[in-house]
C-alpha cells in the first residue's frame, strides 16, 4: 500500500529581524555587572570591551562565510553568543568560525601586555589581564566554551557516545571552574547542560534505533523529504507519548504541535559536514590549538 506523505511543514525562521538591542543588553550587562560584582569602573569598561570583540570576531566570520540571519546576543551576568545559518558547511569552516571568538582577544592582551612592560600603567594592565583572563578561560577543553567546541569538532562524531561522555566531562569540569571562581550565578550553565545531556542521551538511543532500521536521520531540516519528516515525526511521537497527547503517530495531519515537533525532528537530525578532517589536519589544528591556550600562559608567568 502506498502512502501519500503531507508537505511537511515550512521551517518558520525570522532571518530578516534586526539585531539592534544586543548593545542596550550589553550596556545592561556591564550595569549589573558593576552594582553586583566589582565596583570598578575601568575593570567593567574592559570586560565590555573583551566581551564585544570576542562576539563581533564569530559575527565577522559568520558574515565573511555566508551564514543568514546572523545575530548577537548578551545575556546580562551570563555572557554573550552569537548564531547563524547555514545548510552546509565545512569543520574547516566551522573551526575558523569558533577561533575567531577567542583568538583576537588573545592576540590583543599579548600585544597591551608588552606594551606595558615599559609603561607600567595600571590601566593597561587592567586592559590585558582581562584579555587575556576572559579568553584563555574561553579557550579550556570544557564544552560550551570555544575552546571545548574545538576539541569536540577535532575529535567527537557528531552522534556518538563519546561526545556525550565529553559532555558529561565538560558539565563536571565547568562546575568546577564556576566554583573556584566563585561566580555561584554561572551555575545556570552546568545545570541546563544537565538538562540538554538528558535529552541528548535519549536522542542517542533514537538514533541508534533509526540506523537499525536504516532509517536516514542525517541533514539539515530544509533537506529531508517529507517522508522523512513524517517518518521523524512518528519516531518522536512513540518516544514522547506524554508530552504529545493530541498527537498520534501514523496520522499524518498537521497538529496545534506542529511548531514543537517540527524542533523536536530538527533536534533528532545530526548536521552532516561538507568533507572531512584527515589526521595530520587535526594533528596540526591541535598544536594550533594547544598554542593558542598555553603560549598567553607561559608569556605571563615568565
Amino acid at each position: 500500500m502506498h502512502t501519500t506523505y503531507p508537505p511537511k511543514p515550512e521551517l518558520q525562521t525570522n532571518l530578516s529581524a534586526k539585531n539592534n538591542r544586543w548593545l542596550i543588553h550589553l550596556a545592561l550587562f556591564g550595569v549589573l555587572f558593576y552594582f553586583f560584582f566589582d565596583q570598578d569602573i575601568v575593570y567593567v569598561a574592559a570586560l565590555l570591551l573583551v566581551l564585544l570583540i570576542h562576539e563581533l570576531g564569530h559575527y565577522t566570520m559568520m558574515k565573511v562565510f555566508g551564514y543568514k540571519g546572523v545575530r548577537i546576543y548578551v545575556i546580562p551576568l551570563l555572557g554573550g553568543l552569537t548564531t547563524g545559518e547555514k545548510t552546509q558547511y565545512s569543520k574547516r569552516e566551522w573551526l575558523a568560525v569558533i577561533a575567531a571568538g577567542p583568538l583576537p582577544g588573545i592576540v590583543l592582551g599579548l600585544l597591551i601586555f608588552f606594551i606595558n612592560t615599559k609603561l607600567q600603567m595600571p590601566n593597561l594592565k587592567t586592559l590585558w589581564t582581562t584579555f587575556l583572563a576572559i579568553n584563555v578561560l574561553n579557550s579550556l577543553p570544557i564544552y560550551p566554551l570555544d575552546g571545548g567546541r574545538i576539541i569536540e569538532l577535532l575529535w567527537f562524531r557528531e552522534d556518538s557516545l563519546y561526545r556525550f561522555i565529553f559532555g558529561v566531562v565538560s558539565v563536571i569540569g565547568l562546575t568546577v571552574l564556576i566554583l573556584f571562581l566563585s561566580s555561584p550565578i554561572m551555575l545556570i550553565i552546568p545545570f541546563s547542560m544537565v538538562l540538554n545531556l538528558v535529552q541528548e542521551w535519549k536522542r542517542y538511543n533514537i538514533r541508534k534505533v533509526l540506523r537499525q532500521e536504516q532509517i536516514s536521520y542525517l541533514g539539515d531540516y530544509t533537506e529531508i523529504s517529507d517522508q522523512q519528516y513524517w517518518t521523524l515525526r512518528d519516531v518522536v511521537l512513540m518516544n514522547n507519548p506524554e508530552k504529545f497527547p493530541d498527537a498520534e503517530a501514523g496520522k499524518y495531519q498537521y497538529s496545534v504541535l506542529e511548531p514543537i515537533l517540527i524542533q523536536e525532528v530538527r533536534n533528532l537530525l545530526v548536521f552532516k559536514y561538507v568533507g572531512r578532517f584527515y589526521l595530520i589536519e587535526r594533528i596540526l589544528y591541535m598544536l594550533l590549538y594547544l598554542a593558542m591556550l598555553l603560549i598567553p600562559i607561559a608569556v605571563v608567568l615568565y
